[in-house]
């Protein structure tokens, strides 16, 4: 991950939501790198509050675990939601997540997902260049 976007992202957002390191994940290269950014910053806010990315663990707020748990907002999508793991969200609750091939942004009305970026990296590069419309 280049140091200087994901730190750039993380100067300009506010104080982690939880204090303690990540509990996450698995051994997969993309949420190996989720986990890198949150080492740096557990959960946070950024861009005037229209980018909440959750943490994993030790914390009161909703975190990832709970996020993508089953009996929460996901089954209500079937299918739609398979395969991905969501780990942020914009002012408008549509969702980013990880799949086994990039970054996705997935649309709660609709259930569409579009790819738009191979990996954390380039997600937190997106983010930094057009986050008026990606963040809503």
């Amino acid at each position: 991950m280049t140091a200087s976007k994901v730190l750039q992202l993380i100067e300009i957002s506010s104080d982690p939501i939880a204090r303690n390191q990540p509990e996450l994940l698995d051994d997969s290269r993309l949420k190996k790198e989720l986990k890198g950014l949150l080492s740096k910053k557990n959960g946070f806010y950024t861009f005037e509050s229209s980018l909440h990315v959750f943490p994993s663990g030790g914390t009161t707020h909703v975190t990832l675990e709970r996020w993508n748990s089953a009996d929460l907002w996901r089954a209500d999508y079937g299918d739609l939601a398979n395969g991905l793991f969501f780990f942020a969200e914009d002012a408008f609750g549509g969702q980013f997540a990880i799949s086994d091939d990039g970054i996705y942004s997935f649309d709660p009305e609709t259930g569409k997902r579009d790819r738009i970026a191979p990996d954390v990296e380039g997600w937190v590069d997106c983010i930094l260049v057009d986050f008026n419309y990606l963040t809503g």
